[in-house]
This record gives C-alpha cells, sequence and structure tokens, in this order.
C-alpha cells in the first residue's frame, strides 16, 4: 500500500503546479513587471536630463563565476554541496535618452533570481534518469524547490481572498456576495466590498472563502 501510494505521487508530480507558476512568472511576470516600471528618471545635479528606457530582460540557465574568473554551469547537486545558491543572473537591456538624444542600448545585470530545481530554467529539466544519476540527482525527484545557500527551500502556501470574483455565503440564515476587486496590470492593494441580499452592505469583518497563493 505504502509503494503504491509514493508510485501515485511520483506519476502525478504533486508539485507541477508550483514549477509551472515559477515559468510563468520568469517567461512572462518579470518582463510585465519591467514594463510597468517602464522608464527611469533619475535626478541629474546639473539639471540635465537623463531617461533610462527599460527594453527587454533576459534570464539564462544557472552559471557560476570562479575565483580564476571563469564562467561555468553549475548544478543543483554542486550548489548544494559547495552552500551556493541556485540562481541565475537577470540581464536588463536599456536605452539610455540624454537631453533628448537616444544612446545605444546596453545590458546590464540588475540582480539575480533563485532557480526552482526542475523548472526551465533549471539544467535538470532536459535530463533523463540515467542523466539525473550521472550529475548525483534523484531520478524520482520531481524538484518544485530552491537550493538556498545549500540549503533546500520549498513553498509552503498561505490563504488570500479571490480577487475579482463574485463570493456568495449563508451565514446564520443571512445570505451575502461579496467581491475583492484588483487590478492585474500593476501592484496595488485589492478593494474589498460586499452586498446582502436585501439591499443592505455586508459586514467587512466577516468570513469569506479564500484561494491559496505560494509564499518562500
Amino acid at each position: 500500500m505504502q509503494k503504491e501510494f509514493l508510485d501515485q505521487l511520483i506519476d502525478r508530480n504533486i508539485v507541477k503546479h508550483q514549477i509551472d507558476s515559477y515559468n510563468r512568472f520568469v517567461e512572462e511576470r518579470v518582463q510585465a513587471i519591467l514594463n510597468e516600471v517602464g522608464e527611469i528618471k533619475p535626478e541629474l545635479p546639473d539639471g540635465e536630463e537623463l531617461v533610462i528606457k527599460i527594453v527587454d530582460v533576459d534570464i539564462k540557465r544557472p552559471k557560476i563565476n570562479e575565483a580564476d574568473g571563469s564562467v561555468r554551469e553549475i548544478t543543483p547537486k554542486e550548489a548544494r554541496m559547495r552552500d551556493l545558491t541556485y540562481s541565475s543572473e537577470i540581464k536588463v537591456t536599456m536605452t539610455p535618452i540624454f537631453e533628448g538624444v537616444q544612446q545605444e542600448s546596453e545590458e546590464v545585470t540588475i540582480g539575480e533570481i533563485p532557480v526552482m530545481v526542475g523548472s526551465d530554467l533549471c539544467w535538470s529539466s532536459d535530463w533523463d534518469e540515467e542523466e539525473k544519476r550521472e550529475h548525483g540527482e534523484d531520478p524520482k525527484d520531481s524538484g518544485g524547490y530552491f537550493v538556498i545557500n545549500g540549503s533546500e527551500k520549498t513553498l509552503i502556501c498561505m490563504e488570500e481572498m479571490v480577487n475579482n470574483k463574485p463570493i456568495y455565503q449563508e451565514d446564520d440564515g443571512e445570505q451575502t456576495c461579496r467581491i475583492r476587486s484588483a487590478v492585474s496590470t500593476r501592484s496595488a492593494p485589492g478593494m474589498y466590498s460586499g452586498m446582502c441580499c436585501d439591499g443592505t452592505r455586508a459586514s467587512s469583518t466577516s468570513r469569506s472563502p479564500t484561494s491559496r497563493r505560494l509564499r518562500l
């Protein structure tokens, strides 16, 4: 019975939703966040005008810069063994416009992002079971976690109100409908409103249905 249960866990890949969510974030949301910023206008001491437009973002697979200056691929196993963070650089293409004159675009590194093991950014996503063994990985490991300073960090769930969906509930004979409104184009707190079936406003302190989100 125990073996059948474990086989089901492996076959169904219970962390697929986490990997899919991470892939969407890297492939779509990071670019959307930078598009929201759009451009940067730093204040120069002499009053000259400088606008830096954010054009594109590029996130490659994990690599490591060694002490001798060489750059090479790093695997999850090596990150664990060397107490390193399995991460990728975030490179952004920026176009400066100085005093109304567009300058040559340049790619700069603005930071790093931890790479989820098993995601599209992870080297192991291209390996079959035999290649995973050769690289010191468990061939049955579904991934869905990060390697931070050599330690494996997973995701936990927390509850949050569903956005932009009417939520109907009945409590002690009182029927209410509530909506938590939020926009998808920018980060902003949601607006909460509710209405009872008799037309009166529902109390905002009553318990509301929730959805799941992930927190590291």
